[in-house]
């Protein structure tokens, strides 16, 4: 079985919150496949996309903007944990 995460960016007391969640969650448990599923490209002109993904910084394994459709959502979450279930797992 296979875990992954769906993360917004823009929490109510945080604005940037999913960012730095996103990098506590690789800190701690090592690859988690989590899927950005967000906003903040229609609240503020700062685009971000695939192209911000960073092991350090953005470590996430995808984006998808809001409002999406379930479909889509459920596919990129297939795909996600699928590919993640082929990698080996990290040990806590």
């Amino acid at each position: 079985m296979s875990d992954g995460v769906v993360l917004d960016v823009m929490f109510p007391e945080n604005l940037c919150g999913g960012f730095e969640l996103a990098r506590e969650i690789g800190k701690t448990y090592g690859h988690m496949p989590i899927l950005m599923l967000t906003a903040v490209n229609s609240q503020f002109p700062l685009g971000f996309s695939e192209r911000d993904i960073d092991s350090t910084w953005l470590p996430v394994s995808g984006f998808l903007e809001k409002p999406v459709d379930f479909r889509l959502l459920r596919e990129e979450v297939r795909q996600l944990l699928s590919v993640s279930e082929a990698e080996p797992r990290a040990e806590h």
